[in-house]
């Protein structure tokens, strides 16, 4: 799912946009699995990462730290548990044309039932 929104960088207009992914439990094949699912067609600039578990009950089973690379540098980690989780202070957030955009399990604690991730960026 995506929307868009307007704000500013460095004093300038920009066009903000998001989507989010979602990945159920049962896809994972434990810690180190990833899989690419998006090649941005403009050159892009993350600006922001928010994550939280994905239970239809509401109750936390765990949490599941998941980072973004592009198969060379590698996005801040986040930890998706019950509660959202934001970061907009990142590194490595600027993506080519292009260029692979993966996710990567790098921590599973308990027993999640999966995530959800929101990717805030604007093109650059």
């Amino acid at each position: 799912t995506g929307t868009t929104t307007i704000g500013t960088v460095n004093g300038l207009i920009t066009d903000f946009k998001e989507f989010s992914i979602s990945k159920a439990s049962s896809t994972w094949q434990g810690t180190g699995t990833s899989s690419d699912f998006w090649y941005p067609s403009q050159a892009i600039l993350v600006t922001e990462i928010s994550c939280v578990e994905r239970d239809a009950n509401a109750v936390t089973f765990g949490t599941t730290t998941i980072y973004l690379t592009d198969g060379t540098n590698h996005l801040d980690s986040i930890a998706c548990g019950y509660t959202l989780v934001k970061d907009s202070s990142l590194t490595n957030a600027a993506w080519n044309a292009d260029e692979k955009m993966r996710w990567v399990i790098k921590v599973i604690s308990g027993t999640p039932n999966g995530w959800v991730l929101r990717v805030k960026y604007y093109v650059r």
